[in-house]
């Protein structure tokens, strides 16, 4: 059976979740759907389908690498002043190029590691 996640919920969610990724609050506007299966009676998994924002940064690299920071840096800073207008709270970034480099510099304005493995599912009719 599939319904929608209560609030009496939460306690087995925390439990199973850990700390291994941050659980969304109920109250969450981001938050568009949030469901669970149930089999005779006994909660198995759980969903949420939350919105989000995708951050792309794309970088000349035969400019000088100074100049680079600084343009990525004036970008970071106005995208993160326009997500904060918006009713999302959050972004997520996948670094393709100078992996380590870059986690730590986008860690200056307060990106943190995720966990796990990037996936996404692309619109329909673009998969292939």
């Amino acid at each position: 059976m599939i319904r929608d996640i209560e609030l009496s919920d939460f306690k087995d969610i925390k439990a199973i979740a850990s700390d291994k990724y941050p659980i969304p609050e109920i109250t969450d506007l981001s938050i568009i759907a949030a469901k669970t299966v149930s089999y005779d009676e006994n909660p198995i998994a759980y969903g949420f389908l939350k919105l989000t924002t995708e951050s792309i940064l794309i970088c000349n690299m035969n400019c000088c690498k100074l100049t680079r920071a600084r343009a990525i840096r004036d970008l970071i800073i106005t995208l993160i002043d326009e997500l904060n207008k918006s009713s999302v709270p959050d972004s997520h970034v996948f670094i393709c190029e100078e992996v380590d480099k870059t986690a730590s510099f986008l860690s200056l304005f307060g990106f943190i590691p995720a966990t796990g493995k990037a996936m996404y599912l692309p619109p329909r009719g673009k998969n292939g």
